[in-house]
């Protein structure tokens, strides 16, 4: 999933994307983030970038299979998590990604919204389920 969201993006975007490695975590991640962008965005590179480790995106499987109820959701929910990460990369920032609609206020915070969510669980139709009290692994493929 992750793969066809990354050969999703408009060709000359995924031509710019330099020196990023982007993974895909199968435990949790931490609270509240359903992908992370670790580097230096290429906005703020300049003549002295080189010789450094690649920057990193992370989508953390377990965490966007929690807060989702359908296959369609999570391969929506992981494009939409990859182009939020991608933007972080070419130096778009939260604020900016708010004002164009690709950070609700839903995903800012980690307390449940509704539903079964309320009590604490979260599921999907792959199987996953998180409790308070246990994690088994969700079944969603991965790319």
């Amino acid at each position: 999933m992750v793969a066809q969201a990354l050969d999703g993006l408009p060709e000359e975007l995924g031509k710019l994307m330099r020196n990023v490695a982007v993974l895909v975590e199968h435990g949790e991640g931490p609270p509240g983030l359903l992908g992370l962008y670790e580097g230096i965005p290429l906005t703020n590179r300049s003549t002295q970038y080189s010789g450094v480790l690649p920057d990193r995106i992370t989508i953390y499987r377990r965490t966007i299979c929690a807060t989702c109820w359908s296959e369609w959701e999570v391969e929506e929910q992981v494009r939409k998590t990859v182009i939020h990460e991608v933007a972080h990369h070419f130096g778009i920032g939260d604020d900016r990604l708010r004002e164009l609609g690709w950070l609700p206020s839903a995903l800012l915070t980690s307390q449940p919204v509704a539903g079964p969510q309320a009590r604490g669980d979260k599921a999907c139709r792959h199987s996953c389920r998180v409790t308070a009290y246990s994690t088994s692994p969700c079944s969603a493929p991965s790319r």
